[in-house]
């Protein structure tokens, strides 16, 4: 069994953890939790603008392989345009 699972059930089982000692580890938590949570609050935006910045430079590149999938995919639709043209010329004649 897992620590955590174990302790989950320490704290669940009213025999095992008085409610006093459940209140002392929620307080304990909440006290622990808070903090992280301003910090996410702060970290968060700087996230964000990061991301959007990365986004940005990687447009062009992005855009670039695009316009090099599309031109291979316009040389291929062609080559088979002629080779189409050709079988039915052929037919034909």
């Amino acid at each position: 069994m897992y620590p955590a699972k174990k302790h989950r059930m320490d704290y669940a089982d009213p025999y095992l953890t008085t409610k006093e000692e459940r209140d002392i580890i929620e307080h304990v938590v909440s006290a622990f939790v808070k903090p992280c949570k301003e910090y996410i609050g702060i970290l968060q935006p700087a996230f964000d603008q990061l991301t959007t910045i990365r986004f940005q430079e990687a447009m062009p590149t992005i855009q670039q392989v695009l316009n090099d999938e599309t031109c291979a995919f316009q040389v291929e639709l062609s080559r088979l345009l002629d080779i189409v043209i050709g079988s039915t010329n052929r037919v034909f004649v």
